[in-house]
């Protein structure tokens, strides 16, 4: 019988085919799995530092530019709360040149030696000259936010309130006089029916003031009335050279979960909400923010969401 020669590759199985080409399909998908792996990691470097990019942004884009008012100019203020006769090196030494100054406490007290005090015969917190602080913090570089408590409108005696009002006028007169750069008024409860005295009050005061600056600070229900067309805000911006919004009472503890999730918002903390809620009246305005001593640990924090005109005040 005659033999049938195989050829060179006769012998040659499936199996042993299928392991020519297994080799190199590995191979491959090594290759591709290594590859996204390395992109994925690139990826996630690129992501990771946009975050970081995106993260250092304010959470609100305040701007803020100094502007004329009445031939006086506004600034912005960065001002921590400050006392006088206390050192201000160590203020100085860590970049703060605004003095948040109280010269009349809400509870009367003219927190300096004032000759209408004495005249007047009104208890007076200290014998600390205010001429003297204001020449000190001029002299450095400083720029002194005074804040004045208002007590007259409190009074129902329409005489004794005009007798009051007079008396606050002239210290006010007096802080100018003394070189104050600007002061803010506190405890102007502003409603329909003394909006009109205030405004003329306020008024005077400006006029009364000289170079330096006149703000009031007003409650956020009231700049908020004007979405329901009363413009008391507007009213009192226009006999005075700045508003301020008051923020003493916040928080920064988290506002209701249950409200914010039935709104379908982020859970956020009572500055946030408060920010959101007045952002518009910031902007309009260029209002200053205002905290208290008592919520002074807020005061980084609003810095850090952007606010870029703050004032610290006591009581």
């Amino acid at each position: 019988m005659k033999t049938v020669k195989q050829g060179k590759y006769a012998r040659r199985s499936s199996v042993s085919v299928s392991r020519t080409w297994k080799g190199p399909l590995i191979a491959a998908i090594i290759i591709f799995v290594c590859l996204c792996v390395i992109i994925s990691i690139a990826v996630g470097i690129l992501l990771g530092k946009k975050a970081d990019k995106l993260e250092g942004r304010p959470k609100y884009n305040f701007t803020y530019e100094s502007y004329e008012s009445n031939g006086k100019t506004v600034k912005s203020a960065d001002a921590f709360a400050y006392s006088i006769g206390t050192d201000i090196k160590g203020y100085l030494n860590s970049g703060v040149s605004d003095f948040s100054l109280c010269l009349r406490s809400s509870d009367g007290e003219v927190k300096y030696s004032s000759k209408l005090a004495d005249e007047f015969l009104v208890n007076r917190y200290s014998q600390d000259s205010l001429a003297e602080c204001v020449e000190y913090i001029h002299e450095n570089g400083g720029y002194i936010c005074g804040y004045f408590y208002l007590r007259s409108f409190n009074c129902d005696d329409g005489a004794m309130r005009e007798l009051y009002k007079a008396y606050e006028l002239a210290l006010i007169t007096e802080a100018s006089e003394y070189g104050v750069d600007e002061i803010l008024l506190l405890g102007v409860d502003v409603d329909e029916g003394n909006v009109e005295e205030i405004e003329r009050f306020i008024n005077k005061v400006s006029l009364s003031a000289g170079n330096m600056v006149i703000g009031v600070c007003l409650a956020p229900e009231v700049m908020k009335l004007t979405e329901s067309n009363i413009y008391f805000a507007s009213r009192i911006r226009n006999v005075c050279d700045f508003i301020a919004i008051d923020f003493t009472s916040v928080t920064d503890e988290e506002v209701s979960q249950g409200q914010a999730q039935a709104d379908g918002a982020e859970v956020k903390t009572e500055l946030e909400a408060l920010i959101d809620e007045m952002s518009y009246y910031i902007k309009t305005y260029s209002a200053r923010v205002i905290l208290s001593k008592e919520n002074s640990n807020l005061y980084d924090i609003a810095k850090e969401l952007g606010i870029k005109n703050i004032q610290i005040v006591g009581k």
